[in-house]
């Protein structure tokens, strides 16, 4: 369980550099738990790669991983990483959609996006949206590790799709929790190793009801 100063500083460094990872968030045997549920989901509902480029021709993505087992509920209210969310957004913040990210061998890099760019806000704005991407295997710059442009969430613009930039790996051990901006310039990693990558992606964020969003938004 994280202290005061330890949620203090993650939330500086989403506010500062649009991302901050919480190493080793997970226990072992939770990692161990999520991805041998992920290997039987998998399994047992027939499921292969995603169809498109931008999600990955050699990628599993499982959605709304809540109604396929309990355990899942674990990582949504992890007490690890749930109270930095809750300080960076809100007590009352939702959660959007939950999935794996499952990078086989051969998958190419994505291009450099952010997910806020269809949200008619002028740039820079208030965090509305956070990704939490939970590494269940060591990310690495060879199986596909998220690269990152730091400090991009204040840019005034989305990137050029398609179009390289300079990003960093954001390579973390198994059981880390990446938290950022869903501002942030990002994209994932190719995986040119001979493993597949295991990873659970959320997004989570402000309640809009009860004009809460346009509170916080308003100047």
């Amino acid at each position: 369980m994280l202290t005061d100063d330890e949620i203090r500083f993650h939330v500086d460094r989403i506010r500062d550099d649009g991302y901050t990872v919480i190493e080793r968030a997970a226990s072992a045997d939770l990692v161990e738990s999520l991805t041998r549920a992920l290997e039987r989901i998998e399994r047992e509902h027939n499921l292969g790669y995603a169809k498109t480029s931008f999600e990955g021709f050699k990628t599993v993505r499982i959605n709304n991983l809540l109604i396929y087992d309990r355990l899942f509920w674990e990582v949504r209210l992890h007490e690890s990483v749930l109270p930095v969310v809750e300080r960076v957004l809100d007590r009352e913040c939702l959660l959007s959609s939950f999935c794996s990210l499952i990078l086989g061998p051969g998958q190419e890099a994505q291009p450099i996006h952010e997910d806020t760019q269809l949200i008619p806000l002028p740039r820079p704005h208030i965090p509305i949206t956070l990704n939490a991407i939970w590494a269940l295997s060591d990310f690495t710059s060879e199986n596909g590790a998220t690269r990152i442009v730091p400090g991009s969430h204040k840019f005034d613009s989305s990137p050029e799709y398609g179009k390289d930039y300079e990003a960093i790996t954001a390579t973390m051990a198994a059981g880390s929790v990446m938290l950022f901006d869903s501002a942030l310039w990002h994209g994932g990693g190719a995986n040119i190793s001979e493993c597949r990558r295991f990873a659970l992606r959320l997004l989570l964020g402000l309640d809009a009801s009860a004009g809460k969003f346009a509170a916080r938004h308003s100047p």
